[in-house]
């Protein structure tokens, strides 16, 4: 660590003595049990930002598991309505394919009937 005028603050652990940084609180340089007492709000505020994060991020997952669950409704309703016209425009084309052969038939009973005849 290189030199500061700063007032430090020395604790003396198992390992010898250590130089702790400077903690400055809203009223001044913070040593002993108000340093303490910073770091464990600092802490405290850490653990509350790290829960509120994943509130919203459990939060997001459901949203997003709910959008993907409507979007795939959503699929399943569009196929049903593909199909539904698939199955209109063939009953419209197998009708129209039988009234084409029923005006064949009869025109076909016309022109090979005598006149006057009536088939």
């Amino acid at each position: 660590m290189g030199h500061s005028n700063q007032v430090r603050e020395f604790v003396i652990t198992s390992q010898g003595i250590e130089l702790l940084d400077v903690a400055v609180g809203a009223t001044g340089v913070l040593t002993g049990s108000a340093r303490a007492s910073l770091a464990s709000e600092q802490r405290a505020e850490s653990l509350a930002r790290q829960q509120d994060l994943d509130r919203k991020q459990r939060q997001l997952d459901r949203k997003r598991g709910a959008l993907e669950a409507q979007i795939e409704a959503m699929r399943v309703q569009l196929a049903a309505e593909e199909e539904d016209t698939r199955a209109f425009a063939e009953e419209a084309q197998d009708r129209a394919q039988r009234l084409d052969a029923v005006r064949a038939t009869r025109s076909h009973g016309r022109a090979s009937a005598p006149n006057g005849a009536r088939s």
